[in-house]
């Protein structure tokens, strides 16, 4: 778990903590596939189906380790990988049509509100960055004389630093935002931070 955020460290510790209250006085030699099977069908039945899919991975998780310390031969969860049902997927709607895409841009391009507002999107866009890497965006990070970007390890999905490059479009939207917020540190601040420097 080196290197993972904050966030992800306590959502883990709460998953491996779910199935203490059924397993936790069993010694980890001593628990069957069958016995790690009944915290997870009680969380199926509450109807938190994908809960239930990341408690055993969690708990496997645990059990991949101790088979490391040479405490047990076998992960009891490696079993179980059908036993669970998985909760339908959702799938969100998309723009996939390239004049559909188009039409959305061209909005985005008439917007007459909040300019940060409008370049925000258009940015995602260019760059294919994620909304929490743009959002939390820092001027130090962008480099316009080489066109690129370069989002730090802890901001990344995958805990490692990467560069992005920046087409001819993107530079001209961040040389239009360096005039609205480059006085500051964020690509990106507090709506009020920004009013109150153009008052």
């Amino acid at each position: 778990m080196e290197g993972k955020a904050a966030s992800t460290l306590a959502k883990t510790e709460w998953l491996h903590a779910l199935p203490c209250a059924d397993l936790g006085s069993y010694p980890i030699s001593q628990i069957s596939a069958r016995d790690v099977l009944v915290p997870l069908k009680k969380m199926e039945a509450k109807g938190r189906n994908e809960t239930a899919l990341r408690m055993r991975s969690a708990a496997g998780q645990i059990f991949r380790y101790a088979i490391s310390q040479g405490l047990i031969e076998n992960d009891p969860t490696f079993g179980l990988k059908d036993a669970l049902t998985r909760a339908p997927v959702t799938h969100r709607s998309a723009l996939i049509h390239p004049e559909r895409v188009g039409g959305l841009m061209r909005a985005i391009e008439g917007f007459d509100g909040q300019p940060t507002t409008r370049i925000a999107p258009q940015l995602l866009a260019m760059t294919a960055l994620r909304p929490g890497e743009l959002r939390m965006a820092e001027w130090e990070e962008i480099d316009l004389d080489k066109a690129t970007c370069t989002v730090p390890g802890h901001r990344a999905k995958m805990r490692r630093a990467h560069t992005v490059p920046l087409c001819s479009q993107a530079l001209g939207k961040l040389s239009e935002l360096q005039e609205l917020t480059g006085w500051g540190r964020l690509l990106f601040p507090s709506i009020r931070i920004f009013e109150a420097m153009h008052e």
